[in-house]
């Protein structure tokens, strides 16, 4: 709804009721230079209104378009955004908590890949922590569909952040593109293999991330009769700063002969549940499967504002739609002219086509 002063206004508590709405919202807001105020902001949650990880975010974005912003302070249910023009630069943010930097990167990629010049961030908080994706997820799984679309960058992680105390450092470059390419991923082919890492972290001995490998590594190849190469990692070696908490996960990557990739992961605070933590992803890893989508739970709502900004259609097949996806495209056909269509296929699967606005970069 545009209210008389031209501003667009959006209830935050709709659909899945969190932090999504802010961070897709903010994004075409700062894209497109519309202004936009966001009232009940996370009323979905148990702890309403904004957290240190989305004033971080909102934060950096006022940076990079020069925007006027009211409302920004923790707890805030309700703010005002209005763009002005995006820039590129060097921005640092530190989320002070274990609050999600992969949630805060969503927020913030689709909008400096719009840039004049490479932009580099340093994002500090929680890397591998619960109700996100991993930082991992994001570097072997996210960065390559979104090259798919023309869209490059590069990533280090000096350190690991876990919860309780946070502290992962992730350093990103992101480049520029002129316009975005439509993807189609419709038939994901054959599996040809399962890849991951079983990682640890904080203390917590490297024997662990081993016996944890190993043991997934078997379960997983006798189900899907599959080479599958989990990895084990200890985050605390001489190539990365010790992890202010202990963390131990897994996370498993379905890789397909067309170039999909679906994944899993899970996380536990301490060792004693490791033989938890390899049945879970071998019971995730199953569910997924199970469904010929091309593209995991994790990736479906990600990937509609990069559809709704491409040139062109783009067509993905997934699963029952999540709560997240159905935010994402509600909050687009708000914002944007993209043309979205959801159509119930065989074996529970949906294909999402999106004739995208065709988003030219003006700088290149």
């Amino acid at each position: 709804m545009i209210s008389e002063d031209g501003i667009i206004s959006i209830d935050g508590g709709i659909f899945e009721g969190g932090g999504q709405i802010l961070r897709i919202a903010c994004a075409y807001s700062a894209l497109l230079n519309k202004p936009i105020r966001i009232f009940n902001i996370r009323a979905g949650r148990r702890v309403p209104g904004l957290s240190a990880q989305h004033l971080c975010g909102l934060k950096i974005a006022k940076k990079f378009c020069k925007a006027r912003l009211s409302g920004a302070e923790i707890g805030s249910t309700e703010i005002t955004f209005i763009p002005s023009k995006l820039t590129s630069g060097y921005y640092q943010a530190d989320i002070k908590t274990a609050g999600s930097v992969s949630l805060l990167i969503q927020l913030l990629l689709p909008c400096l890949i719009f840039g004049q010049n490479e932009s580099r961030l340093c994002l500090k908080g929680g890397t591998n922590v619960h109700f996100a994706p991993p930082i991992d997820y994001f570097t072997d799984v996210f960065c390559p569909i979104a090259e798919k679309f023309g869209i490059r960058t590069t990533c280090s992680i000096p350190r690991r952040g876990f919860f309780p105390k946070g502290g992962g450092e992730v350093n990103l470059s992101i480049y520029p593109v002129h316009i975005l390419c439509p993807i189609t991923l419709l038939n994901r082919g054959n599996l040809y293999q399962i890849d991951g890492k079983s990682y640890v972290a904080g203390g917590i001995p490297f024997s662990v991330a081993m016996g944890a490998a190993r043991s997934c590594n078997r379960q997983l190849a006798e189900q899907f009769t599959i080479f599958s190469n989990i990895k084990p990692m200890n985050l605390d070696d001489d190539t990365y700063r010790p992890s202010l908490s202990q963390g131990l996960g897994i996370m498993a990557i379905a890789e397909y002969t067309s170039g999909c990739l679906i994944a899993v992961d899970r996380i536990v605070e301490d060792e004693e549940n490791s033989d938890e933590l390899v049945k879970m992803i071998n019971d995730d890893m199953k569910a997924v499967l199970d469904l010929p989508t091309c593209v995991d739970p994790h990736l479906q709502d990600q990937l509609i504002i990069l559809m709704a900004l491409a040139s062109g259609v783009s067509k993905i097949r997934t699963g029952p739609l999540t709560l997240h996806t159905k935010t994402a495209i509600y909050v687009t056909q708000q914002m944007t002219n993209a043309v979205i269509t959801v159509e119930e296929v065989d074996n529970g699967t949906f294909i999402i086509t999106c004739e995208g606005i065709g988003l030219r970069n003006n700088h290149r």
